[in-house]
């Protein structure tokens, strides 16, 4: 899985035609949202209805939000939570596919995103446990 996925995503970043872009980007595509036995099928309403979640437990925690910051630590999270349910763990992967639909249109890069996963790993483990105590 790794490899299929990295090839892609290298094919998308060197691929100069919107053609060819589009064609690799449809593939990626339905290689996350293929279906079998061990996974769900990812759809919209399941990222909108976790990202709900997520933002009102950030709120009910009492999370400091930072005006300066493009994305918040919700769109954060549910990018790492979507990455480890649906996509293998693979965060790059995730970073492309939250901002290629559309769910996170000011993504940060990877380096970014990890930094700013880090900052609220206290707040993943909080959100987890509350979530495991429903």
């Amino acid at each position: 899985m790794g490899n299929f996925g990295g090839s892609l995503l290298m094919l998308i970043q060197v691929a100069s035609k919107s053609s060819l872009k589009k064609r690799v980007s449809q593939r990626l595509s339905k290689f996350v949202l293929r279906t079998n036995k061990t996974k769900p099928m990812l759809t919209r309403d399941k990222i909108i209805s976790i990202f709900c979640l997520i933002d009102d437990i950030f709120i009910g925690i009492k999370h400091q939000k930072d005006s300066s910051r493009k994305v918040s630590g919700s769109e954060i999270a549910i990018t790492a939570v979507v990455s480890a349910l649906y996509i293998g763990g693979n965060h790059c992967h995730a970073i492309y596919f939250m901002k290629s639909r559309g769910y996170v249109p000011n993504m940060l890069d990877k380096s970014r995103f990890n930094r700013r996963l880090h900052c609220i790993g206290r707040l993943m483990y909080d959100l987890f446990f509350r979530l495991g105590t429903i």
